[in-house]
């Protein structure tokens, strides 16, 4: 089982929603978790749109970053707001250092009849106590572990007996900017796709191609264009970053795009798993010729769609 690890922006949730017209997310192996950071115009008819296909994901309604992070912002706007009615996905709850064992009570105890999963995030204060009461739960679907976050007995704590327990990796390196990639353009990202059994879990998660670290600043500009694109080699994930030639800061995104795509394309032809899915023939066909320059945000959206993909393909 593979549960990827989004927030909700604009391009992360549009890379659900075109999956969602697949059969990607009703095989029961590929699972969504989406921590919402934001709520525009653009966010609230993807929501809506994977009511409507009968999506299955994990809503965290206690989301750590963003601009929802105030108590109950999730509840008005999502589940009690454009979600209503539909049923067919888990309350999130992120266990943090935040995390007060009576806020945790009372949001199971508020929810008797809704399936929940919980993703420990970072090390909790009285972290034993919150443990036994997880443990005393019958309710809980998922418990989902940031493994980085953690020393192993506190996994090893967390009974697997009535919940399946997942572990969450981060194989995402980020840099300061899209230029730095250049420095390390192929790398090892992860294998915990093909040893997460060996290591006493049901399942896994990542953070895509897009890493656990948030940003929410816009930034500068950026000077190069850069494709992140993973595939399977052996017995791992490896992912290629594929940058311009041209880091520059004059504008020509769209040269700058040409430049990037042609490595992809070249990538393409020596490894075959880095081809074939959905989010690959969209880019290839959409802005596979010259001059044609999709917003940054569609890569990003593409990459993660093909990652997802890619990541379920492992399972089969």
């Amino acid at each position: 089982m593979y549960l990827p690890y989004l927030r909700g922006n604009e391009f992360e949730l549009a890379a659900l929603t075109t999956l969602s017209y697949t059969q990607i997310f009703k095989q029961g192996k590929v699972l969504p978790i989406i921590e919402p950071v934001a709520i525009t115009k653009k966010c609230l008819p993807k929501y809506r749109r994977l009511a409507a296909l009968q999506t299955p994901f994990i809503l965290i309604i206690n989301p750590l970053v963003g601009n929802l992070t105030a108590a109950g912002e999730v509840n008005n706007i999502l589940v009690n707001g454009v979600l209503q009615g539909y049923d067919g996905y888990n309350l999130g709850y992120l266990i943090s250092k935040f995390t007060q064992l009576d806020e945790l009570k009372q949001f199971i105890t508020a929810n008797p009849d809704r399936k929940i999963s919980l993703i420990h995030y970072s090390l909790p204060s009285f972290s034993n106590d919150i443990i036994v009461y997880i443990n005393s739960l019958s309710t809980i679907e998922h418990n989902i572990i940031l493994v980085d976050n953690f020393n192993s007995s506190y996994s090893q704590s967390i009974s697997d007996s009535k919940a399946k327990k997942i572990i969450l990796n981060d194989g995402f390196k980020k840099q300061v900017n899209n230029a730095s990639y250049a420095s390390n353009p192929s790398e090892f990202f992860s294998d915990i796709e093909t040893e997460f059994q060996k290591k006493g879990y049901a399942g896994f998660g990542d953070f895509c191609t897009i890493g656990e670290q948030y940003n929410d600043s816009k930034g500068a500009r950026a000077h190069a264009v850069v494709i992140h694109w993973t595939y399977f080699k052996t017995d791992s994930t490896m992912i290629d970053h594929l940058v311009s030639d041209d880091i520059s800061p004059e504008k020509d995104l769209g040269g700058k795009f040409g430049q990037a795509y042609k490595k992809l394309n070249n990538l393409w032809t020596t490894q075959e798993t880095a081809k074939g899915t959905m989010g690959s023939k969209i880019l290839e066909n959409d802005y596979g010729k010259p001059g044609k320059l999709p917003q940054l945000g569609k890569i990003k959206q593409l990459s993660i769609m093909h990652h997802m993909e890619l990541m379920k393909n492992i399972l089969n």
